[in-house]
């Protein structure tokens, strides 16, 4: 090391005593030179500190850091690097042994070594690289441990492992017909050259050569002349362009060739990043977290869970889905976490389901006969669905433990209608009820709806339905807090206005949740709060199969309306391109001629800097005016709330 800030002290400070330069270096033997003296960790860690950002500082800061570090080298104790031999030819060798042999357990250089570490909760300064700064970099990804490290997934996935001679370069392009392609390729540096372009920008040019040909590559990246120099011998990954006749790598990864393989000639990580940290240095980082806790990872599956579903151990994934050696490997340990991640969701479902049952419930008393005048006098008949799903619910809450119910099916199936009778069971057996919406809207329309469904029972049999909304008067709230503390109104419809700490019940049994994907896990705890563990209906028309259902709902029983009432039409999707716009528009007209209506939902109303699309008032006026001159075409959208327009 003495040596090297000694030439770097020669060169005027350009970073470029040693390839890779000073971090570089540092990183790639902090590994070895802890294994032969480990009572060097303090000083290593220090001078990790003073070179981390090293490239990035002016000369005059570079010299001080230098001095700085050649200090903390006059101790006593030396450091003695231990030398590696390597093949010139190993980089190419083992790229191509991979790709042969498809090793599982294969695994990409171990360019930043990090000393053993005894808890994988570790902060990440532990490693070798990580100075303050960089600390302050990774905490912008989240990343506070070792154990964050090793969970910062890469977001895809670059595919490196073709290595090419690059006079077979220009063949691909004949063959393939494309304007860029992507490969490896494996040579020496002929030439470095930088200069300016007409826009001010710093460009780099190399020229690297195998016996096949020479190509070239550039990069935006002033720092890279610094670090490549005739005569090395380096491995490009990338993306190569043809403009005209000519073909060059832009703004390609690189490495040292008579180096194992980290970010080139291999299926390379890609990460999400933040201001000032790129690919190269998280990768190095990753791989040091690797070397450091991959053994100190703790697999919780048995072993022969583990081979029932052909799944990997914890500790192989995660090395897998950080370095894979094909995409087949990384898609296995793929399965493996979102394994992991479903069967903790289900313990925890579980979990929260038997703690909830355990409490004691209110055991409804259901008046059957009053439930049968009920549906006698509905104008329609309900389907065996239904009836099934409603036999369910009033079994639940029959039961001494809390009910704890889904209730699935589409838009139109009738799910209203179950939760109306099931609210008439609470209400006719002394409880209150309140039904939770996500929005006024459809509070309101509930409300409509209950009171609609009622209104063929005799009126001593009707329960009282108010309806609480954020624009609800002050007056009217002060009588519906009244009318729950003294029992006068047993069925409360409304929206998170039902959550304020004033509502108060004088006798909760049942809590029915509309769409219940829209509140939160707090807010359906509060409601439940409000009663002595009443039952709790939550209700959704997300079409999901039972068995997801299942997995997303595991604290719930699951009841499904599968079938819709009669002359319901089957509801049937389509997505179409934009290019099918037109076909869109006569299928409209079409239906309009044919005496129904259409409807154009459209998600803005305001311009969006974020979505290049029209506002919905543009959008309609030129519906009205360009495609559909002949017909009506009405706009409707919630800001005529506050302008003061008729909801109805």
């Amino acid at each position: 090391l003495e040596k090297v800030f000694a030439l770097e002290e020669r060169k005027g400070f350009q970073d470029t005593a040693v390839a890779g330069g000073l971090a570089g270096l540092l990183a790639r033997n902090a590994g070895t030179w802890l294994t032969a003296r480990p009572a060097l960790a303090a000083t290593l860690r220090r001078l990790s500190e003073l070179l981390d950002d090293y490239a990035a500082l002016a000369p005059a800061e570079r010299a001080r850091r230098i001095a700085a570090a050649r200090q903390l080298l006059t101790a006593p104790a030396r450091i003695t690097p231990v030398q590696r031999h390597r093949d010139p030819g190993h980089a190419q060798h083992a790229i191509e042994a991979r790709r042969r042999d498809g090793r599982q357990n294969s695994q990409p250089a171990k360019t930043l070594r990090a000393p053993a570490i005894s808890s994988l909760d570790d902060p990440v300064t532990v490693l070798p690289g990580v100075g303050t700064q960089r600390a302050r970099q990774l905490e912008a990804l989240g990343v506070y441990t070792v154990r964050d490290l090793l969970y910062l997934l890469p977001r895809r996935y670059e595919d490196y492992t073709q290595v090419q001679p690059i006079g077979r370069i220009a063949h691909l392009f004949y063959r393939t017909g494309s304007e860029e392609i992507r490969c490896t390729v494996i040579g020496e540096v002929t030439e470095v050259t930088e200069r300016e372009t007409a826009s001010g920008r710093r460009l780099v040019h190399a020229e690297i050569s195998d016996p096949t040909g020479t190509i070239p590559a550039i990069w935006f990246k002033p720092y890279v002349a610094r670090q490549l120099r005739p005569g090395m011998r380096i491995a490009l990954s990338g993306r190569l362009e043809r403009q005209r006749a000519i073909v060059c790598f832009r703004n390609p990864e690189w490495e040292p060739a008579d180096e194992d393989l980290l970010h080139t000639g291999r299926i390379v990580p890609v990460y999400p990043l933040t201001r000032n940290l790129y690919q190269k240095q998280l990768r190095q980082l990753t791989r040091a977290a690797l070397d450091a806790g991959q053994h100190l990872v703790i697999d919780p599956l048995p072993e022969d869970t583990r081979k029932r579903y052909g799944l990997p151990s914890l500790p192989e994934a995660i090395g897998q889905l950080h370095f894979p050696e094909t995409s087949q490997q990384a898609e296995i340990a793929r399965r493996r976490l979102a394994f992991d991640e479903f069967l903790a969701l289900q313990l925890g479902l579980v979990r929260r389901k038997a703690e909830w049952q355990a409490q004691p419930g209110n055991a409804i008393p259901i008046d059957r006969a009053r439930i049968d005048t009920f549906l006698r006098s509905l104008p329609f008949a309900l389907t065996n669905a239904q009836a099934r799903a409603l036999d369910e619910i009033l079994e639940d809450m029959a039961q001494p433990r809390p009910m704890s119910r889904l209730l699935q099916g589409d838009v139109g199936s009738g799910k209203t209608v179950v939760a109306a009778a099931a609210a008439l069971a609470a209400s006719a057996a002394g409880y209150q009820v309140a039904v939770m919406a996500p929005t006024e809207i459809l509070a309101e329309q509930h409300a409509q709806s209950f009171r609609s469904l009622y209104a063929g029972l005799p009126e001593d049999a009707r329960p009282a339905v108010a309806l609480l909304t954020g624009s609800t008067p002050e007056r009217a709230r002060q009588e519906i807090e009244q009318g729950l503390r003294d029992g006068s109104i047993q069925l409360l419809i409304g929206t998170h206005a039902i959550l304020e700490d004033w509502v108060q019940f004088q006798r909760l049994g049942l809590a029915i949740i509309d769409e219940q994907h829209r509140f939160g896990v707090l807010q359906r705890a509060t409601l439940r709060a409000k009663g002595d563990n009443p039952d709790v209906l939550v209700m959704t028309a997300t079409p999901i199969p039972r068995s997801l259902a299942l997995v997303l709902h595991g604290d719930l029983d699951v009841s499904i309306i599968d079938e819709m009432p009669p002359g319901r039409q089957t509801v049937q999707t389509y997505a179409v391109k934009s290019d099918m716009r037109q076909r869109v528009y006569q299928f409209i007209r079409k239906q309009v001629t044919e005496g129904h209506q259409a409807f154009i939902i459209y998600p803005l109303v305001e311009e969006s800097e974020a979505v290049d699309l029209k506002a919905a008032t543009d959008m309609a006026a030129h519906l009205q005016r360009d495609v559909f001159p002949d017909l009506t075409v009405g706009l409707l959208h919630a800001m005529y709330m506050y302008l003061g327009t008729p909801k109805d």
